[in-house]
């Protein structure tokens, strides 16, 4: 199982002013898809194959690294209705929850208490900015923000739980 120590920099062997080129050389891995913000690599760590997103903080080369994610959990997508999406949702949603409960518990127990937890109202003040998911734990760290989330954001897509680390705002 991975732990959310597993997606800080260190651990992977990177320093967020590493460039897209570098974080390439340091993971030694192949690129399953790119954009002009992100690359996707396909990683072993913990001897679980994931992919690993890397979110750089521009599109130039020079870029540095932002964001470090992995989904732990992830359905498929629901792009074109069929009979029986209604009740795979419920299902879905329901053990994706009862997923996103039990990382909560056991990320706690190894990292401490989160610096925040809550779900995504318009009106809450300590969610962070950047975030839309339904439901978001965090904790904070010097090396970056951990955070693991629960989101479907559209019935269409899938429902999913990441790990993520943000690059702390200290060192953007």
């Amino acid at each position: 199982m991975l732990v959310p120590t597993d997606v800080l920099p260190s651990a992977l062997g990177l320093t967020w002013d590493l460039s897209r080129k570098q974080c390439l050389a340091c993971l030694n891995s192949a690129v399953v898809q790119s954009g002009s913000l992100y690359i996707v690599v396909r990683l072993t760590i913990r001897d679980e194959t994931d992919d690993l997103v890397l979110r750089f903080n521009s599109a130039s080369e020079d870029a540095g690294l932002e964001r470090l994610r992995v989904y732990l959990y992830r359905s498929r997508d629901f792009g074109e209705p069929h009979e029986g999406d209604e009740e795979e949702r419920s299902t879905l949603d329901a053990a994706y929850q009862d997923h996103y409960d039990r990382l909560v518990k056991e990320y706690t127990a190894l990292l401490g208490l989160p610096t925040y937890t809550g779900t995504w109202e318009w009106d809450e003040e300590d969610y962070p900015d950047s975030e839309a998911a339904g439901q978001l734990t965090y904790w904070t760290t010097p090396e970056g923000r951990l955070q693991l989330l629960y989101t479907q954001q559209d019935p269409e897509l899938p429902y999913e739980i990441t790990l993520e680390c943000y690059r702390p705002a200290s060192s953007a």
